[in-house]
C-alpha cells in the first residue's frame, strides 16, 4: 500500500509539474557511461549549469559551455521503474542527430536527466531551479 501511495504521489507532482510550460532545474553533476567496461564512470564532475523543458517550444536546453538544444519529436508515456518514475522524450539535436532524453525521478527525491545516443550516454543530477 505504501508503495502505491508513493507511487501516486510521485505521478501527481510530475503531472502537476508537466501541466506548467517550462520547468527549470540546476545541474549540479555528470557522470558518463564507458562503452569500454560498460558500466557509468565512477567520478562524477560536478557542474553549475541551467536545464530547462520548454513545452510551449517543444524543447529541452541544456546550459553547459556549449548549449544543447534538444527538439522534442515525441514524449512517451510515464513509466514506472524500479525506483521512481521515467518520462521519455525522443528528440533531435541541433547537428540533427536522434537521441532519447529521459527525466527520472527517484523514490528518494533524486533526479535525473539522461541523454541517450547510439554512441554516446551521459546523465545530470539535477535539482529544481528557483
Amino acid at each position: 500500500m505504501k508503495k502505491i501511495l508513493l507511487f501516486s504521489l510521485l505521478f501527481l507532482s510530475f503531472y502537476n509539474l508537466f501541466a506548467q510550460n517550462v520547468l527549470k532545474f540546476n545541474a549540479y553533476s555528470i557522470s558518463f557511461f564507458d562503452k569500454n567496461t560498460s558500466k557509468w564512470e565512477e567520478e562524477i564532475e560536478p557542474v553549475n549549469m541551467l536545464v530547462s523543458l520548454n513545452f510551449d517550444d517543444g524543447k529541452i536546453k541544456i546550459y553547459s559551455k556549449e548549449t544543447q538544444i534538444f527538439d522534442i519529436i515525441e514524449i512517451y508515456k510515464e513509466e514506472k521503474i524500479q525506483r521512481g518514475i521515467k518520462f521519455r522524450f525522443y528528440c533531435e539535436d541541433k547537428s540533427g542527430k536522434n537521441c532519447y532524453v529521459d527525466l527520472v525521478s527517484y523514490d528518494d527525491g533524486e533526479k535525473q536527466l539522461y541523454v541517450r545516443y547510439i554512441d554516446l550516454m551521459y546523465y545530470y543530477s539535477l535539482e529544481f531551479s528557483q
